[in-house]
Parts: C-alpha cells; sequence; structure tokens
C-alpha cells in the first residue's frame, strides 16, 4: 500500500531497557544537581575547599565501611543495596556540618571545648537514625535485611570516624562570613524564644497532632506498586 511505512516493535526486553535508561537519566541528573546544590551551599557558608573535604570523609568512610562488611557478611551486594543505602548514608553529613560550624562559631575556644558541646546532639541524632534503619531489618524480605544492614554500619562508621577522626584536623581559627555569623545569632535567637514559650509550642504541636487525626480516616492503603509510576506508553 502507499503511505509511509511504520515498523513496531515489542517484548519485554525492550521496555526493561527503556525502563533502564530511564532510572538511570533520573538518578545520573538528580544526584548532578544535589551534589551541586549541597557544594555550593557549604562553600557559600565555610569558604573552605579543605573543609569540604573534611565534611565528606565521613560519608565516604560509612560507605566504604559498609560495602565491606556486607561484602563479608552476605557475599554480595546487590546494585540497588548499594544505590539506596549509599543515599540513606548520605544523612550523616550533617555530623561534620555541625561540627564545623561550632568549632568555626566557637573561633579559639578550642576543638575539645567544642566537641564536648556537640557530641551529645550528634550521638543522638545517629542513634535515632540507627534505630529506624534498623527496623528494615524486622522483614523477611532478604534485599531490605541487607539494606539495613548497609545502612546501619555505614552510619555507625560515618560516627566514630566523626567524633574521634575528624576532630584533630578540625580548624576554628578563621571565622566565618560576617551574614553567616549574623544567620547563626539570628537562629539562636529565635530557639531561644521557643524554647521559653513552653505554652505555644505546645499548642502547637497539639494543633498538628489534631491535623494529623482528623486526616486519618481519608489515608488509603495502596499495595499496588505499579501506581507509584506512570506507564510509559
Amino acid at each position: 500500500r502507499s503511505g509511509p511505512l511504520a515498523v513496531e516493535a515489542a517484548g519485554a526486553n525492550r521496555f526493561a531497557v527503556a525502563s533502564e535508561k530511564n532510572i538511570r537519566s533520573d538518578v545520573s541528573r538528580i544526584t548532578a544537581l544535589s551534589l551541586a546544590g549541597v557544594v555550593a551551599i557549604f562553600l557559600l557558608a565555610f569558604r573552605s575547599p579543605r573543609s569540604l573535604a573534611l565534611a565528606g570523609l565521613p560519608v565516604a568512610s560509612g560507605i566504604v565501611a559498609a560495602a565491606c562488611a556486607s561484602l563479608l557478611l552476605f557475599g554480595h551486594l546487590d546494585g540497588i543495596t548499594l544505590g539506596f543505602g549509599a543515599a540513606l548514608v548520605g544523612v550523616v553529613i550533617d555530623y561534620p556540618v555541625l561540627l564545623l560550624a561550632h568549632a568555626r562559631l566557637a573561633g579559639a575556644a578550642g576543638i575539645d571545648a567544642v566537641l564536648h558541646r556537640v557530641r551529645p546532639g550528634i550521638t543522638l541524632g545517629a542513634l535515632t537514625t540507627l534505630a529506624s534503619f534498623a527496623g528494615l531489618g524486622l522483614t523477611t524480605i532478604p534485599g531490605l535485611r541487607q539494606l539495613a544492614f548497609f545502612s546501619v554500619v555505614g552510619v555507625g562508621a560515618a560516627l566514630l570516624v566523626t567524633l574521634f577522626v575528624l576532630p584533630p584536623f578540625v580548624e576554628g581559627r578563621s571565622a566565618p562570613a560576617g551574614r553567616v555569623r549574623r544567620f547563626g545569632e539570628l537562629l539562636e535567637r529565635c530557639l531561644r524564644a521557643v524554647s521559653g514559650s513552653r505554652g505555644a509550642l505546645a499548642a502547637a504541636s497539639l494543633t498538628v497532632l489534631g491535623l494529623a487525626l482528623a486526616a486519618l480516616p481519608h489515608l488509603v492503603f495502596q499495595d499496588d506498586l505499579s501506581k507509584l509510576w506512570r506507564t510509559d506508553p
């Protein structure tokens, strides 16, 4: 017949390849943009590539330690575990950032005094993160158990590196930029104001709880994973 010839192809393999291509593209783009944003904000605040390298040390150490421990225990490391686990372990960037920020704001107070001040907060944050990740290990799905183990080891290793390896290399002599110090002082004043208004804080908490309880009957349990994405035409 006359007219343009249209060639159509089908098959599960073609859908699998197309899905893999889309996922890789999305992950690469999101990772690049997120990393660029974090680095830009960090350098704007600290203006020190050395501090940026120090902040990345616990993250890298946690991922390497988790990967090695997972290989020793399970004998293999799934790509999904490595990808999602590395993202979960990435939350430990908060620990060195907190230490570096307090060291900058403390000036010549000394790293021992700074570490004494921030150690309880960092430890509490790590313990709550460890507890949440450990909860993943209670499932019967082997992949999630491996992910839980990876995340727990990674966060634990990052905590140890932050508290025991990082401090000797942290310098507090250089003062932060004026706007950074002013922003820190503003946050401190806000914190003091909130802590002094326990009644208002309790009222806000009860309001949020009430709204959550009111919305609870409208929640719909969805166990169909296909609903999480739009089907490619």
